[in-house]
């Protein structure tokens, strides 16, 4: 190393180190700040008939309660043949609702897949849930 390069080192590092340089961050204020974070989460209703009265639909369209007292559903999957795949991630099962007497009620309702934590989405590939 030749004395230039020796001095231009020094001299770095002496204006570094007698210099009142700061992080990138700055000097901390000299206030406190409080910060308040809030969040609101939907509440869970339980499902009562009146509430279908709620609902707004287009002039002709009707909603009328095809299955009810499933907890909290989260996806579904209707099938060509009417039937109806339901996830529900707190619960953990997959259900499958059919609708026997073609009345517009799922009347009968059974667990197909259980013990499947975090199922959300459902989808059908050849026949095959």
């Amino acid at each position: 190393m030749n004395s230039k390069t020796i001095l231009r080192t020094i001299f770095v590092f002496a204006a570094l180190a007698f210099s009142q340089v700061t992080a990138q961050r700055g000097i901390p204020p000299k206030d406190v700040v409080t910060i308040t974070h809030t969040t609101n989460y939907p509440e869970h209703l339980d499902f009562i008939p009146e509430m279908v009265n709620l609902l707004k639909v287009p002039e002709g369209w009707k909603v009328s309660v095809a299955a009810s007292g499933l907890g909290k559903p989260r996806m579904l999957y209707y099938t060509s043949s009417g039937n109806m795949y339901i996830t529900r991630r707190d619960t953990g099962d997959v259900l499958l609702l059919k609708d026997t007497n073609n009345d517009g009620v799922f009347d009968d309702i059974k667990t197909v897949v259980a013990e499947f934590k975090g199922v959300h989405g459902i989808t059908m590939k050849d026949g095959l849930l």
